[in-house]
């Protein structure tokens, strides 16, 4: 008679969430971290808002490119962001403005990726 002895196996399957309306300030600041990383690559979006006003809006595309629209009507004499970059690895996000505001608001989303280990 044979006897067989069971080993666990297990795998890593990744898993991608969505992070919705995330809100990040920043005071005298040209970067934050988002909440979650690795960030999947061309899905951080958003707004930002100078005095409670939407400004611009941004897209980070593949591979870190930021694109930049200024929204309807906006205040011509504020500052402006005119370049991003987006680490995925960490999270960390870097705006270059024309002039560094004392306070910026920005509300975006993004899909992120998690790994969870199954066993079999």
């Amino acid at each position: 008679m044979q006897t067989y002895k069971n080993y666990a196996l297990s795998y890593k399957r990744p898993c991608v969430i969505c992070a919705q309306n995330e809100t990040y300030i920043c005071i005298n600041s040209e970067k934050f971290i988002l909440e979650h990383a690795p960030v999947v690559p061309g899905s951080l979006l958003g707004t930002i808002y100078l005095n409670d006003k939407p400004s611009q809006f941004f897209v980070f595309h593949e591979p870190g490119y930021c694109q930049l629209k200024d929204c309807v009507n906006p205040d011509p004499n504020r500052p402006v962001v005119f370049q991003g970059n987006l680490n995925h690895t960490t999270g960390e996000v870097t705006f270059k403005w024309t002039t560094l505001p004392k306070e910026a608001k920005f509300i975006y989303c993004y899909d992120y990726t998690m790994e969870f280990k199954h066993k079999i």
